[in-house]
């Protein structure tokens, strides 16, 4: 019974290190696929809406409980497409992402790893919704 428990607990503590290594070599994966995905946005030519490049997208911004500010990723962003992790492009980004918090927003962003991030570089400031009211009577 004692040497069962001793070889259990050396199998456990000689398997954490591979499980930590392989979320690196995951995160370096998906580094190299996101820089392969920039050199292929700047090789479209100039007026090309693309995903790669950046796109307006309207959805639902939800940010992940506790707010990590040092965390790349600060939440999902769901249209009626798909839902997406979102790292913003800077901590300005990150302020006013974190505002729209429950909230539909429009955002322009760019579509990274085969669509797992959205990387958010703006909040596209819509116009007031209001549609102006006409007589029900006719002219």
């Amino acid at each position: 019974m004692k040497f069962s428990l001793v070889a259990l607990a050396l199998l456990l503590s000689l398997s954490i290190p591979a499980y930590a290594g392989e979320d690196e070599a995951k995160a370096a994966e998906e580094a190299k696929e996101a820089e392969l995905e920039e050199k292929a946005a700047e090789n479209l030519p100039g007026e090309v809406s693309s995903p790669l490049r950046g796109i307006n997208m309207k959805g639902v911004f939800q940010a992940q409980q506790p707010v990590d500010a040092k965390a790349a990723v600060i939440g999902w962003f769901k249209n009626e497409k798909q839902s997406y992790m979102v790292k913003p492009d800077n901590d300005e980004v990150r302020a006013k992402l974190l505002q729209f918090n429950g909230k539909t927003i429009m955002v322009f962003a760019k579509e990274r790893n085969r669509g797992k991030y959205l990387i958010v570089m703006g909040i596209v400031e819509e116009p007031d919704g209001t549609t102006p009211k006409r007589k029900k009577k006719g002219f």
